[in-house]
């Protein structure tokens, strides 16, 4: 079963790292989703959705502040920061990478059509590039035949 939109918001959610106290994320996704109607790949269109999510995550963290407890515990608001650059530049690149995928148009898989074998030899005083002997194939027999 394909996964619905909810399940993407869902996984979204999950590879942020969670939502926020106020749900912030769960709010704000599928008005995300929603505005990246013309993406008709729904992978691609995840990733877009999770790069926004990451945006607005560190659109909020100037809310967030450093603080250091008396027992010597801290917290630094530039690490999470910090983590919310490195996790968005990783999204970047796997939306880069299915953006190259999806629009290049080309095959994915294991070549079904190979050139015609020409006879070595023809008319011509070159050899013919696509004989076996150059692509290493190897069924051909490496014995001469004809006294060549």
């Amino acid at each position: 079963m394909a996964p619905t939109e909810a399940d993407y918001i869902q996984l979204i959610i999950v590879t942020i790292g969670g939502d926020t106290e106020g749900g912030l994320l769960a709010t704000n996704l599928p008005i995300f989703w929603s505005a990246h109607d013309s993406v008709d790949d729904l992978n691609a269109r995840a990733a877009l959705v999770k790069l926004d999510a990451i945006d607005l995550l560190l659109g909020q963290s100037w809310k967030k502040v450093s603080f250091k407890a008396l027992d010597g515990a801290s917290v630094s608001l530039s690490d999470l920061f910090d983590h919310l650059l490195r996790l968005r530049q990783l999204a970047q690149d796997a939306a880069d990478r299915g953006d190259t995928i999806t629009n290049a148009g080309g095959a994915i898989g294991e070549l079904t059509t190979q050139a015609p074998i020409a006879p070595p030899w023809g008319a011509g005083t070159f050899p013919d590039a696509n004989d076996r002997a150059y692509r290493g194939d190897a069924y051909r027999s490496r014995k001469r035949r004809g006294g060549v």
